[in-house]
C-alpha cells in the first residue's frame, strides 16, 4: 500500500476546497485544516488585511511558512489557497510529503458558483482582465497534482465521494476455502455490495443489534423480503440452544437453501451466522459483514464457525464458504477503545507470524487507529485479513500451518474460559502472546531484548491485563481445546518476527515459568 499522509487541495478560487477538504476529514476521521485560517493565526489579522498593510509578497512568505508547519503532523486533509502553487517550492514540498489533488474547474463555472457577496469580497474578481490573466498562469501549475477532480457545480458531497473513491479505493482480494475462492473486500459502501450479491433473492439478516441501531441505514437497505432479526453481540448468543432459536426463526420464515443469510456485526455474529448458514437444510449462501476490527481480521476470513459449550470455546463448529466477505470499515470509527484494542492484538499477532513489516506498521501507527483514523483502520484490517487468508488458503482444515495463527490462542483461550468471557477476546490472547514470547525467550529462541520489547508493545495495545487463572484450572480448560492433539499442548512460539515455530513437547514446569514470569 502506497503510504498517504497528508491530502493537500489546491484549486482557484471558489473551487469548494474547504467545503470538499471538510468533508474527505469526516469521512476518514482525519484533521482537518484550512491554511487560510492558519495564515491569519500566524500574522495575528486577516487576510485582506495582511495584504493591505504587508503587500502580497509577504504574504506569500507567511503562506510558505505555515504550509511547512503541516509537515509536524501525518494525516492531515488541507484545504489552501488558491495562489500556493504560485511557488514551485510549495508544490514540490506537498507532493514529497502527501498526495497533492486539484479541483479543477473553468472560469465561467468559477464565476456562477459565487454569490454577488463572495465576488465583493474578492477584489480579484473585480478586475476581469487581471482575474483571467491570473487563472490562466496558474493553471498548468495547478495541473500538476497527483489527483485532478473535475468540479461543475455545487454539490461537493458528490465530489467529495468521487475524490474518496480515488485516493481510498476498495480492497479486494480472495481466499482460497475448501477448494472455493472467497472474495473478500475492504468497502466503504457496504450496502452497494450486499443488493449486487443478493439481489432479489429472499434474506435473512442477522445483525448485532448495536450495529443495527448506528448504522443499519448504510448497510442494508429495508427491503420486503427481508426478515431482520437483531442479536445482542458477545460470546453470550455462541451456544447451541441459541443457534436454535435461530434456526426455529428460519423455519417460521420458510426459508430455503438458494436464499441468503446476511450475518452482520463482530466476530460472534458471523461465527454464529456462518455455522447457521452451512448447517441449515445443509447450507445456505450467505454474505459476513465484519463491523469491527477483530471480526475484520480474525473470524470473518478464516471459514471456520463454532459455538462455544461451558467454558470451552469454538469446541462445536465446521468449517464454511461464504459468498462473500465483506469488511465495513466505515463503522469502525463508533468501535470503543476496548474493541479496537482487541483487533489490534490479533492484527499484531499476524504480523508477528507471518510479516515483521507489517508488525513494525502496527507498532507505529497504532495510536492512530485509537484515534479512529479510519485509513489507517482499514490497512490495519485489511493487510491483516490478507496474511491470514494467506495461510488459510494453503491450509484451510488446519492440518499443519494454519496451526501458526493460534499464536498466543491456546493458553489465552484457558484465560477467557476461567473469567467466563468477562474478559475482551484481545486481553486474553495479549496475555497468551506473553506467556508464549516468554516461553520463546526461555528456550533461547529469541533474546531477551526482543522479548522485553514485542511484550511492551503487546501491553500498551491491550487497555486490559486479565488475572492469570490458577494454573491447575488453566491446563484443565486448555486439555479440553479443540486444538489439542495426541493430549499434547500445542503451543506456537517465535524464532524472531515472521519466523513462527510450533512445539508439542512443553513440560508443565515450562509453561509454569512463563506464566509466572509475565
Amino acid at each position: 500500500m502506497k503510504s498517504i499522509d497528508n491530502i493537500y487541495i489546491i484549486g482557484f478560487m471558489a473551487s469548494g476546497k474547504s467545503t470538499v477538504g471538510r468533508k474527505i476529514a469526516q469521512m476518514t476521521n482525519r484533521k482537518f485544516v484550512d491554511l487560510d485560517s492558519m495564515i491569519e493565526q500566524e500574522a495575528n489579522m486577516p487576510i485582506p488585511e495582511i495584504f493591505s498593510k504587508h503587500g502580497e509578497k509577504h504574504f506569500r512568505e507567511i503562506e510558505s511558512k505555515v504550509l511547512r508547519d503541516c509537515e509536524q503532523s501525518n494525516n492531515l486533509i488541507v484545504a489552501t489557497g488558491g495562489g500556493i502553487v504560485e511557488n514551485q517550492q510549495n508544490i514540490e514540498f506537498m507532493k514529497n510529503t502527501g498526495t497533492l489533488v486539484y479541483l479543477k474547474a473553468s472560469l465561467e463555472i468559477l464565476s456562477a458558483r459565487l454569490s454577488p457577496t463572495g465576488k465583493t469580497k474578492r477584489p480579484l474578481w473585480r478586475d476581469k482582465e487581471a482575474l483571467e490573466q491570473r487563472f490562466k498562469s496558474r493553471e498548468p501549475l495547478y495541473e500538476q497534482a497527483d489527483i485532478i477532480e473535475e468540479v461543475a457545480f455545487k454539490n461537493s458531497k458528490i465530489y467529495a465521494g468521487r475524490l474518496f473513491e480515488k485516493l481510498f479505493p476498495d480492497v479486494s482480494f480472495s481466499v482460497l476455502q475448501g477448494g472455493v475462492d472467497v472474495p473478500v473486500s475492504a468497502v466503504y459502501d457496504v450496502k452497494k455490495q450486499i443488493s449486487e450479491e443478493v439481489g432479489n433473492k429472499k434474506v435473512f439478516v442477522l445483525i448485532d443489534k448495536k450495529v443495527h441501531e448506528e448504522h443499519f441505514n448504510h448497510l442494508f437497505d429495508d427491503i420486503d423480503n427481508c426478515v431482520l432479526f437483531p442479536v445482542e453481540g458477545g460470546e453470550g448468543i455462541k451456544t447451541l440452544s441459541f443457534a436454535e432459536t435461530v434456526y426455529s426463526e428460519l423455519i417460521k420464515n420458510r426459508f430455503n437453501r438458494d436464499d441468503y443469510i446476511v450475518a452482520i456485526g463482530g466476530g460472534t455474529v458471523t461465527d454464529l451466522g456462518a455455522m447457521i448458514a452451512a448447517t441449515f437444510k445443509r447450507g445456505m449462501k450467505f454474505v459476513l459483514v465484519s463491523t469491527t476490527l477483530l471480526g475484520s481480521v480474525d473470524a470473518a476470513v478464516g471459514g471456520k464457525s463454532a459455538v462455544n459449550l461451558g467454558d470451552t470455546k469454538n469446541i462445536i463448529g465446521c468449517f464454511t464458504t461464504p459468498n462473500q466477505v465483506l469488511l465495513d470499515y466505515r463503522s469502525f470509527i463508533t468501535l470503543g477503545k476496548q474493541e479496537i484494542s482487541d483487533g489490534l492484538i490479533e492484527a499484531y499477532k499476524t504480523g508477528l507470524i507471518k510479516d515483521a513489516e507489517f508488525a513494525t506498521y502496527i507498532q507505529d501507527n497504532y495510536k492512530s487507529c485509537f484515534d479512529k483514523d479510519s485509513i489507517v483502520l482499514k490497512y490495519v484490517a485489511t493487510r491483516s485479513a490478507q496474511l491470514k487468508g494467506e495461510v488459510v488458503s494453503v491450509d484451510f482444515k488446519e492440518s499443519g500451518l494454519r496451526a501458526i495463527l493460534n499464536f498466543g490462542h491456546t493458553y489465552g483461550h484457558a484465560v477467557e474460559g476461567w473469567h467466563h468471557y468477562k474478559v475482551s477476546h484481545g486481553a486474553a490472547v495479549a496475555l497468551g502472546m506473553a506467556v508464549a514470547i516468554e516461553i520463546s525467550v526461555n528456550r533461547g529462541l529469541i533474546s531477551r531484548k526482543l522479548g522485553t520489547q514485542l511484550t511492551a508493545t503487546i501491553k500498551e495495545m491491550s487497555l486490559q491485563w486479565p488475572e492469570h487463572p490458577p494454573f491447575e484450572d488453566a491446563v484443565a480448560i486448555m486439555k479440553n481445546d479443540k486444538k489439542i492433539r495426541d493430549e499434547k499442548l500445542i503451543f506456537v512460539l517465535l524464532e524472531d518476527i515472521g519466523k513462527p515455530v510450533i512445539v508439542d513437547d512443553l513440560s508443565m514446569e515450562e509453561l509454569q515459568l512463563a506464566i509466572r514470569g509475565v
